[in-house]
C-alpha cells in the first residue's frame, strides 16, 4: 500500500521523469491518476463561479429574454415553433431556448436553476478542452497521449481557460447561455474531427466520426453562431498540429489537398447558412449602422482584437458594457496603437512561422473566430449618435481557447527542458508559479463574479469602470438608474438618467425611463416631455406610448392617453 510520502514521492517522480515509473507506480494509481486531471478541473470550474448560483436575474436582457418572455415557457407545438422560428434579441438560437424551455419546466422563474444550468454547462466545457489540450498537444511535441507532464500541462491549459475572469460574463450572466451551449457542442465537433483524422480507422469509422463533427457543428450555429469561421479553422489544424498537408505550402495544391479539402464541403456549407442567417438577425432586430465606415470599423477590429489579448494578461477592469460612439477618430492613440500591434503581430508570427507554428496558428485561429463579430455582426445600440457595444467579454469565450492552450504548452516545454538539464529546483519553482497563477486567477474569477449578483451590484461595477475608462457608457449608467429606481432612489436615479444622456443624448431608452422616474415622482409635465423624446427618436416605441398614455390619463386628458394606448398596443 501507498504511504503518503511514496504518494508524493511517486507523482513528483512522474511529473520530473514525464512517465511512470514502472517499479512504483501500479497501473490502478496511473488510471487513477488520469481521471483525477479532468474531476479536478471540472471541480475547480464550478466553484470558481459558485457566487452565480445565489445570483438573481440583472437589467441586462434578463427581464427581456426571460422575466417578460412567456413565448419560451413549455415544450408544447407553440414554443417549439416559436423557438425555432424567432430572431428575437438579434440572433437564431433555438436550441438555447430549448435549454431555457427545459429549465422553466424544472425551475419556473428560480434564477437558481438557470444559474445551475449554466455553471454545468461551463464544468463541462472544460472537461472537454482538457482532453482537446490533451489531443492537440500530444500531436504538437509528437508524444503519448498518456504522457503524464503533457497531461498536467493540457490541464493546467484547461485551468486558465477555465477560471479566467474573463468567462464571468458568459456563465453568471443567463442571457449568455448561447455562448456555453454552442462551445460545448464545438469542442465536441473538434474532438470528433481529430478523432477521424488523427487517429488510424477504417476508411468507415473516419466517414461516421466525420458526420458526427458535422451534426455537432450544426447543433453548435443552432445554439449560437459564434463560429462560422470553424471549416477554416479545421483547414488550420490539418495544417498544425495534425500535419496532414505536410510543413510547405506548395504541398497544399496536390491531390491530397483536394480531399482534405472535399472534406470540409459540407461544414462551408453550414458555415455559410450560418452566417447569412445571423445577418438577416441583426438587420431585423438592430439599427442601421452606415456611419460606421470601412477605415473606422477596420481601426475598431484592431482594437477589439489588442483588447481582448491584453484583458487576457491583464483581467482588470471588466465591465458588461464597453462603449464606443460611432464618430470616434480613428487615428486617435488606442486605436492606432492597437492597430499597429496586431500589425506587428502579425507580421513577427508570419515571419516565425516555421521556427514556431503554434504561434501562427493560434493567432490565425483568433483572428477567425474574432473578426465576424468585432468588426462586423456586434449589435448596434440606439442609433448612429449613441455607439455601439463593442468587445463584450462573452465572445472571448470560444475565442481564446488557443491562448490557454499556448500556456499549457509553455509549461510543457519548461518542464521537459528543466528535466533534460536535471535542474529540479527551477521545476518546482515553476510548478509554483502555476499554483500561485490558478489561485490568482481563481480570486479574481470570484469576485468578478460576485459582481453579478444583481443589477445594482453590476451597474455600480460597471460605472466605476466607466469612470477609470476614456470611453463613457450610457447603458452603465442607465442600469444603475434603474437599479436605483427600484430601490426608490429617485434622486440618484435621475442623477444616472441624466448621465447617460449626457453620454448618447439620443437613446430612447433612457427617456422612456427618466419619465418613469419623473412620474413617480409626480413631475408629469417633465416626465411627458422625456416620453415624447423617447417617442421623436423612435416613434415605434410602444413602451413609451404606453408610459406617455399613463401620464396624460393622470392629468386628465383621456382622449390623448386612449390615442397613445392604441399606438402601445399597435406597435407591440
Amino acid at each position: 500500500m501507498f504511504t503518503e510520502h511514496m504518494l508524493l514521492k511517486t507523482i513528483v517522480r512522474t511529473l520530473w521523469h514525464g512517465k511512470p515509473a514502472e517499479k512504483t507506480v501500479t497501473k490502478t494509481f496511473l488510471n487513477l491518476l488520469l481521471l483525477s486531471l479532468p474531476l479536478a478541473v471540472f471541480i475547480l470550474s464550478f466553484l470558481a463561479f459558485f457566487p452565480a448560483l445565489q445570483s438573481g436575474f440583472v437589467h441586462l436582457s434578463d427581464d427581456d429574454v426571460l422575466i417578460q418572455n412567456p413565448y419560451y415557457r413549455g415544450l408544447s407545438w407553440h414554443n417549439l415553433r416559436w423557438m425555432f422560428t424567432t430572431f428575437y434579441m438579434g440572433d437564431y438560437r433555438p436550441l438555447t431556448w430549448l435549454t431555457y424551455a427545459i429549465d422553466y419546466k424544472m425551475w419556473g422563474i428560480s434564477p437558481f436553476g438557470y444559474h445551475l444550468t449554466s455553471l454545468f454547462l461551463h464544468a463541462v466545457n472544460s472537461v472537454l478542452f482538457y482532453f482537446v489540450a490533451v489531443r492537440l498537444l500530444s500531436l504538437t511535441f509528437s508524444v503519448s497521449a498518456v504522457f503524464m507532464t503533457m497531461r498536467f500541462a493540457a490541464a493546467f491549459a484547461a485551468f486558465v481557460f477555465a477560471i479566467h475572469p474573463l468567462r464571468s460574463e458568459a456563465v453568471a450572466w443567463i442571457s449568455a447561455r448561447g455562448h456555453l451551449l454552442a462551445a460545448l457542442f464545438f469542442l465536441l465537433t473538434i474532438i470528433s474531427y481529430l478523432r477521424a483524422t488523427c487517429t488510424a480507422t477504417p476508411s468507415f469509422q473516419k466517414r461516421v466520426w466525420l458526420v458526427l463533427a458535422l451534426i455537432l457543428y450544426i447543433l453548435s450555429v443552432l445554439s449560437q453562431p459564434n463560429v462560422i469561421a470553424l471549416p477554416l479553422i479545421l483547414l488550420i489544424l490539418d495544417v498544425y498540429p495534425s500535419r496532414r498537408l505536410g510543413n510547405g505550402a506548395t504541398k497544399w495544391f496536390t491531390p491530397q489537398f483536394r480531399t482534405i479539402l472535399w472534406e470540409k464541403a459540407s461544414f462551408f456549407v453550414v458555415a455559410l447558412a450560418a452566417g447569412f442567417v445571423g445577418l438577416i438577425a441583426k438587420n431585423q432586430t438592430s439599427p442601421s449602422s452606415e456611419a460606421l465606415d470601412l477605415m473606422r470599423r477596420l481601426f475598431l477590429t484592431a482594437y477589439g482584437l489588442a483588447f481582448y489579448g491584453t484583458k487576457t494578461l491583464v483581467p482588470s477592469n471588466l465591465s458588461p458594457g464597453y462603449e464606443i460612439r460611432f464618430h470616434f477618430d480613428p487615428l486617435d492613440q488606442p486605436f492606432l496603437v492597437s492597430a499597429v500591434a496586431i500589425l506587428a503581430i502579425s507580421v513577427v508570427l508570419f515571419a516565425i512561422r516555421n521556427r514556431w507554428p503554434a504561434g501562427l496558428a493560434s493567432w490565425l485561429y483568433y483572428l477567425l473566430v474574432l473578426v465576424p463579430y468585432v468588426g462586423f455582426l456586434l449589435p448596434v445600440v440606439g442609433n448612429v449618435e449613441n455607439g455601439r457595444l463593442i468587445t463584450p467579454d462573452r465572445y472571448s469565450y470560444i475565442a481564446c481557447f488557443p491562448l490557454s492552450l499556448l500556456a499549457g504548452g509553455s509549461l510543457y516545454i519548461c518542464w521537459a527542458t528543466w528535466r533534460q538539464r536535471q535542474r529540479f529546483g527551477r521545476f518546482l519553482l515553476s510548478s509554483l508559479a502555476v499554483a500561485a497563477v490558478a489561485i490568482s486567477l481563481l480570486s479574481l474569477t470570484w469576485r468578478q463574479t460576485g459582481f453579478w449578483h444583481d443589477s445594482y451590484s453590476l451597474w455600480k461595477h460597471a460605472v466605476d469602470v466607466t469612470h477609470r475608462s476614456r470611453f463613457k457608457s450610457l447603458n452603465a449608467h442607465n442600469g444603475l438608474g434603474i437599479a436605483l429606481a427600484e430601490q426608490n432612489k429617485f434622486d440618484e436615479a435621475i442623477a444616472q438618467f441624466s448621465e447617460a444622456l449626457r453620454i448618447g443624448p439620443n437613446f430612447a431608452k433612457t427617456h422612456n425611463n427618466l419619465g418613469i422616474v419623473l412620474a413617480e415622482r409626480g413631475s408629469l409635465d417633465e416626465a411627458i416631455i422625456e416620453f415624447l423624446q423617447a417617442l421623436r427618436i423612435t416613434p415605434d416605441y410602444a413602451q413609451a406610448h404606453y408610459n406617455l398614455g399613463v401620464a396624460l390619463h393622470r392629468q386628465g386628458k383621456t382622449e390623448e392617453a386612449n390615442v397613445q394606448f392604441s399606438l402601445a398596443q399597435q406597435h407591440q
